[in-house]
């Protein structure tokens, strides 16, 4: 009786605390906090093999970072998916206006922004972080736990943990750097606004290269142009 009635006392007084982020001078910390666990838990998803209940296969994810057309920006921590993967979740954060403006039409009229070589990088980059993240998460063997009858438990589990710290940043920290966490509170919900939304990256990655291809006549040009684009890897998915 009394214990209980105590209990539930402090939990709202807690309840009422964590409910202000504007003022508490301790709430940065603490999403800061947040931001660690949920790399710990993004890490030990996606640089980890994990064993899948369905076929009893090590499923794990390789980034090539040597291939693809014009090669690839990361030059240092190259096994590190979960690094990769936070940077272009941040980027999509940070941008997403660009991907949500259009899609209701089908993107058939992609937002019109400025044709400065920086706003031409930014779209190129943000198309990136896209790709990136649809062919990461929309594979069965990262998201097990969405496609498979049969997911790994720990896959399952640290889903869902991941899931837990995300819903927590985005009820406490949307006004801080760690609020890019909120979109995988609920990974399938994103992985569905990555696939509403892939045409319409494509098409602002399209005009980017084209606008940039005018502005910057000679190969010189281009060239230099091309060394301030950041290019994401692509990956592998390896089974034993």
């Amino acid at each position: 009786g009394k214990l209980r009635a105590a209990a539930r006392f402090y939990l709202e007084q807690l309840r009422e605390l964590l409910g202000d982020s504007g003022d508490l001078p301790y709430f940065p910390r603490f999403c800061e906090l947040l931001s660690t666990a949920f790399r710990f838990h993004l890490r030990g998803l996606l640089n980890a093999p994990v064993v899948c209940e369905a076929d009893d296969m090590a499923h794990f994810v390789q980034m090539n970072v040597s291939g693809g057309t014009g090669g690839c920006s990361i030059r240092y921590n190259e096994e590190d998916v979960a690094a990769v993967a936070h940077k272009a979740l941040y980027t999509i954060h940070l941008h997403s206006a660009l991907l949500t403006a259009s899609t209701s039409a089908q993107a058939k009229d992609p937002p019109a922004i400025e044709d400065t070589a920086e706003a031409l990088l930014l779209r190129m980059e943000l198309g990136g972080a896209h790709g990136f993240l649809l062919e990461l998460l929309a594979n069965p063997s990262t998201a097990a736990h969405v496609e498979t009858p049969k997911p790994s438990k720990l896959s399952k589990q640290g889903w869902q943990s991941l899931e837990h710290v995300a819903t927590m940043a985005n009820k406490h920290c949307r006004n801080h750097e760690e609020a890019c966490m909120g979109w995988l509170e609920n990974v399938k919900g994103f992985v569905d606004f990555l696939h509403n939304s892939e045409e319409t990256a494509k098409m602002l990655v399209q005009e980017a290269e084209e606008s940039a291809k005018v502005q910057n006549r000679s190969r010189t040009a281009i060239k230099e142009f091309n060394s301030k684009r950041f290019r994401y890897p692509r990956l592998q998915f390896v089974s034993s």
